[in-house]
C-alpha cells in the first residue's frame, strides 16, 4: 500500500498521507448516492476541501 501511495503521490507533487485523503473522499465521492455525499462533505473540515478537486 505504501509502494502504491508513494507513486500517486509523486505526480502530483504530494506525501502518501494527502494522497491516501485524495483517495478516500474520491471514493466517497464516487460510491456513496449524492445527498450522502454533500451532507458527510460538509461535515468535513475546510482544510480537506481542496483535497477533493
Amino acid at each position: 500500500m505504501e509502494e502504491f501511495l508513494r507513486r500517486i503521490a509523486d505526480p502530483q507533487q504530494t506525501d502518501p498521507q494527502t494522497a491516501r485523503r485524495q483517495a478516500v473522499l474520491r471514493a466517497v465521492r464516487e460510491y456513496a448516492p449524492g445527498k450522502e455525499v454533500s451532507d458527510t462533505l460538509a461535515q468535513l473540515p475546510p482544510d480537506l476541501a481542496p483535497l477533493l478537486s
